[in-house]
């Protein structure tokens, strides 16, 4: 027997050595306490946390070695619970140590001697800390998680693939749904929907072309984004399918249909912006910040002579191989534009890709964004070729015309002035008849109307050529001059007044002679017996200059209200004394408003134009003449 009891003495000491072996290498804290609390057996993981040696814990309470008093009490309150109780006892526990709160998984254990009485416990701890700061951060992940997933504005929901025979996604199973999803799906709560399948809840979404794409999703595990406009509910979104474990994935759906409506309504605006462009009779051209052209329109092509593709890198011609091309004017003027700066309408001449040669007038501007920073330029050209060929042909037609009409007037008044100086001879010299001396007084009087006609001609030409004789003239003495001219003319017994300054020098035309002479010759031609022409010249402002006002009036026969609108705009209908007083009114009032005034004509009895006529001229003057007068 005594054999037997020392074998079971080195069993139970065999038995202890192992278990302190195991508190020796374990990385939880272990430990034994008596009855009272003190510790008997404190492990080196336990001893760390303390930081103590063993002598230092072994007879002692924990609160005597804890870092927190208050710690400690608590702690020996549950080993007392547990050695009260005789049971065991699993608890989480947040110690305060050196390194600050920890947390504990404590298991706590009675021990008992040979009789079965408590004796004390036994207890291990391990430390969760880091396992419960992972299940907060988790916790608070989901949270967050949830939050978003309840309150974005996106369709979400969390989905299972549902497989058929061949292992391909053939439909999905609603696991989760945020509100957005509930209301596109008509539910007004998860539990309507949950656990049921799409292709159930989901008839007007027409899933199964999406059916592939998740399909790809399975097996790849990568998310996948795909735009689709949904035709049973006329809705444009973008979908994103997210894979997870377990055979689900999140769906996404983005509204986009305000989007997608804008930028067709964008797209068509462009369509019909682009259909304007085209159809402009100039040529547009865009370029971008570095100066190329990244669009053109129809008639651009066409004046370059190119078909869509072939301008060049700067988008100023046709696309030549094989060379630089020169820097042209219209290179400048993009660079310019893109400057800031607008030019406007330069013209210059091209080389078209067939080679022919043209002449454009080209603008350029910048385009600038709503900040005002510029993101391109804009470049307009029209094709001037023709008008150039028709302006030169003009100007060829017109210099032949004058040098016709040149040598037309100059023979035709020679001729009429040998033919008049003849008839005088035989006026003179002819002892004629009074009946008989019309035939000499009838051509005179034709031939005197046509040098006026010619003289009239001869003015209207220095007029059209842009020669109106501008300078310094002294418009009194031309009044003097027109009055010396006309006043006693044979056979009339004709009185002509001025009532005018001495002197008014003025920059104005020569022609202006030449007018009051047709004013006033009209003025006895068109009328018979005595006649009394008064002409009368005034300071008077002219549009807010300093100008003159003459007027030359007769007591005539007059002109009727109807005819006075229209005398000054007679046409060269035939060679009578009619058409040349036309023509020379024609002429009056072509020179005055060259010459920045108005001429009209009026009653000079208002009211009554059986009264006589008056003429009146309003024009400017380019010096002061007022200190002459």
């Amino acid at each position: 027997m005594v054999r037997s009891q020392e074998g079971r003495v080195e069993e139970l000491r065999a038995m202890d050595e192992r278990l302190l072996a195991i508190m020796r290498t374990t990385s939880d804290p272990m430990f034994m306490k008596d009855r009272e609390g003190r510790y008997m057996v404190a492990n080196p993981a336990l001893l760390r946390i303390l930081g103590r040696d063993l002598e230092d814990v072994v007879g002692r309470s924990d609160v005597e070695l804890q870092f927190d008093p208050a710690t400690g009490r608590e702690i020996m309150a549950m080993d007392r619970q547990v050695m009260d109780a005789n049971s065991d006892l699993t608890v989480e526990e947040v110690v305060r140590t050196r390194e600050g709160c920890r947390t504990f998984q404590t298991t706590r254990a009675p021990l008992h001697d040979e009789r079965g009485r408590v004796i004390g416990l036994t207890g291990t701890a391990r430390d969760i800390t880091d396992r419960k700061r992972a299940e907060e951060a988790l916790k608070e992940s989901e949270a967050k998680y949830r939050g978003l997933f309840e309150n974005t504005q996106d369709i979400a929901a969390v989905l299972r693939y549902e497989l058929d025979d061949r292992g391909k996604v053939a439909d999905w199973t609603l696991e989760d749904a945020n509100p957005p999803a509930l209301k596109a799906l008509g539910a007004g709560s998860l539990s309507e929907v949950a656990g049921k399948r799409m292709s159930e809840v989901a008839r007007t979404w027409d899933l199964p072309p999406l059916m592939d794409i998740t399909d790809l999703v399975r097996m790849k595990s990568a998310p996948f984004i795909h735009g689709r406009h949904i035709e049973g509910i006329s809705k444009d979104y973008i979908l994103t399918f997210i894979p997870l474990e377990r055979g689900r994935f999140i769906l996404t759906a983005t509204d986009i249909t305000e989007i997608k409506t804008a930028q067709r309504r964008l797209e068509e605006k462009r369509a019909r912006l682009r259909a304007i462009v085209d159809n402009l009779p100039v040529g547009v051209a865009i370029a971008d910040t570095e100066g190329r052209i990244v669009e053109v329109n129809r008639m651009t092509e066409q004046i370059w002579g190119v078909g869509p593709g072939d301008m060049d890198g700067g988008g100023q011609g046709p696309r030549k191989a094989g060379a630089e091309r020169p820097q042209t004017e219209r290179d400048r003027q993009l660079a310019r534009a893109l400057k800031g700066e607008t030019v406007i309408n330069e013209e210059y001449d091209i080389e078209r890709g067939d080679g022919s040669v043209g002449t454009i007038i080209s603008s350029a501007a910048p385009i600038m964004d709503p900040r005002g920073k510029i993101i391109g330029a804009l470049s307009t050209v029209v094709d001037i070729t023709e008008r150039r060929a028709l302006e030169k042909d003009l100007a060829e037609a017109k210099s032949r015309a004058e040098t016709y009409v040149d040598v037309l007037t100059h023979d035709v008044n020679n001729y009429n002035t040998a033919a008049m100086g003849y008839l005088q001879l035989a006026e003179m010299r002819l002892h004629l008849e009074e009946d008989d001396m019309k035939y000499i007084t009838k051509p005179l009087e034709v031939l005197e109307d046509s040098t006026e006609l010619i003289a009239n001609v001869r003015d209207l030409q220095r007029l059209e050529a842009g020669r109106n004789g501008a300078g310094t003239v002294d418009v009194c003495r031309m009044l003097k001059e027109v009055k010396e001219a006309f006043e006693d003319p044979p056979g009339r017994e004709v009185v002509i007044t001025l009532d005018a300054p001495d002197h008014c020098p003025a920059m104005t035309s020569g022609l202006l002679r030449n007018a009051f002479s047709n004013i006033v010759s009209n003025a006895i031609k068109h009328s018979a017996g005595p006649l009394d022409v008064n002409i009368r010249m005034d300071f008077e402002p002219v549009r807010g200059e300093d100008g003159i006002r003459i007027s030359i009036e007769d007591n005539g026969p007059g002109i009727p209200d109807e005819r006075k609108k229209v005398i000054f705009d007679r046409s060269l209908m035939g060679l009578t004394r009619t058409v040349s007083r036309g023509l020379g009114l024609y002429f009056v009032k072509r020179l005055v408003e060259d010459l920045g005034g108005e001429v009209w004509a009026e009653d000079r009895m208002p009211g009554d134009h059986t009264k006589g006529a008056r003429f009146v001229m309003r024009l400017p003057l380019r010096q002061d003449t007022k200190g002459d007068a």
